[in-house]
């Protein structure tokens, strides 16, 4: 029976990426070689319905994203735990909304934070604000899954605040799977900590850069369009289009809440236009197969 092997390639912040301390990940290697500038590289799906992704060291590609990089700081918080990747970039997840544009839904109102892992599939969340979720989102997790009813408004989106600026990641991009009129969303509950973990759910729509030199990432939402030519620039230094969010220099871990209460006055269900009726299966699971583009840099 043929067997499937992965490999792991160190790419986090380089005191943590191994046990092993004298041992340099692959960005630190890259940089002591010359090939690249500055420990940055940058990550994102390949296309909408793709299971591949594409990491650029030492560069960004700004046809693939659209408006301006946020940028947040990397924190510490959460300690070593067998559940969490060693090598983690954390951040801080404030406020957590669903949106149409026009009306908002609270999910999350205190700061949790948040772990992004490309290792790992789903978005994971606490049970206290899984259960928040769901009765927000009027969905059914008798399954385990949370199901909703596929939303026909593409402009549905959950929104993420880190540090004062938000990132709108659209529902339609949550989804893993759809059968008769009824979507399951790429986010489960876990109760290991309070904690999330912002999986391969959530990156796909999002581009990301990660700065390890000055420990930052900085976040942008995806652009998909095929036919746009690549835009790719070297890093030397500062990261060109990227700003500081709002809060960036008061990025703190307000209190947490064990259970928080869902307080919206306006549910899930209202917030959709129609149901979809096209009972259409469609699968945009993903499972990210990096494929490496190295950019060098020829002095």
């Amino acid at each position: 029976m043929p067997h499937s092997f992965y490999g792991v390639l160190g790419i986090g912040i380089p005191n943590n990426s191994s046990n092993i301390t004298s041992l340099s990940n692959l960005p630190a290697r890259l940089k002591m070689g010359g090939i690249i500038e500055k420990m940055v590289y940058s990550m994102y799906q390949l296309s909408q319905n793709s299971t591949r992704g594409v990491v650029l060291f030492g560069a960004i590609d700004y046809s693939k994203f659209t408006g301006e990089l946020l940028t947040v700081p990397i924190t510490t918080l959460l300690e070593d735990s067998m559940y969490l990747p060693r090598s983690r970039i954390e951040v801080i997840v404030n406020h957590l909304q669903l949106s149409n544009g026009e009306k908002k839904v609270n999910v999350l109102t205190n700061s949790y934070p948040a772990v992004l892992d490309s290792s790992t599939e789903l978005i994971q969340v606490p049970r206290a604000l899984a259960n928040n979720l769901k009765y927000i989102l009027n969905a059914d997790n008798s399954s385990s899954a949370y199901v909703i009813k596929c939303p026909s408004d593409s402009s549905l989106t959950l929104d993420f605040e880190f540090s004062g600026s938000f990132l709108s990641i659209p529902v339609l991009s949550l989804v893993t799977s759809r059968y008769a009129g009824n979507c399951t969303l790429g986010i489960i509950p876990q109760d290991q900590g309070n904690y999330i973990i912002l999986g391969r759910t959530f990156l796909k729509g999002a581009y990301v850069v990660y700065d390890l030199d000055d420990r930052e990432v900085s976040l942008a939402v995806r652009d998909f369009n095929e036919g746009a030519l690549s835009s790719i620039v070297v890093i030397n230094s500062l990261i060109a289009s990227a700003v500081d969010a709002p809060n960036y220099s008061s990025t703190l871990l307000g209190s947490i809440s064990r259970e928080p209460k869902a307080t919206a006055t306006l549910k899930y269900n209202k917030l959709l236009m129609a149901v979809s009726k096209d009972g259409l299966a469609l699968s945009i699971k993903m499972t990210l197969a990096i494929v490496l583009a190295v950019v060098l840099l020829v002095v």
